[in-house]
């Protein structure tokens, strides 16, 4: 399941307050904000991405909050559906089933 985009795609978690700008040329952005019961990150982040053999790898080039996503950070979903308005994976290194819903239209 190796997949390309011929344009730009923006996702949004279902569960939580973040959001990823996947581009075609490989390059993504991402905003998240992690809630706690006594704080509140707000932090961004860019790298690359791509998708082979059904997962979607990713690496982090730039971090707005390096000691939560360090430069260099490699990660591996294991894509488990795609469809029209969403975009599910598996997290191995959370062990969290991740859902993604389409912000931007095809």
């Amino acid at each position: 399941m190796d997949r390309t985009l011929d344009h730009a795609q923006e996702v949004t978690n279902i569960a939580s307050d973040s959001r990823v700008l996947l581009s075609a040329n490989g390059t993504f952005e991402s905003r998240f904000i992690n809630h706690g019961s006594n704080f509140s990150h707000d932090f961004a982040y860019t790298g690359t991405w791509f998708v082979t053999n059904g997962e979607l790898r990713s690496v982090i080039k730039s971090s707005s909050y390096p000691n939560l996503v360090p430069t260099g950070t490699t990660n591996q979903f294991k894509i488990t559906r795609v469809e029209s308005n969403e975009m599910v994976w598996f997290d191995p290194g959370s062990v969290q089933t991740l859902y993604y819903r389409r912000v931007t239209s095809p």
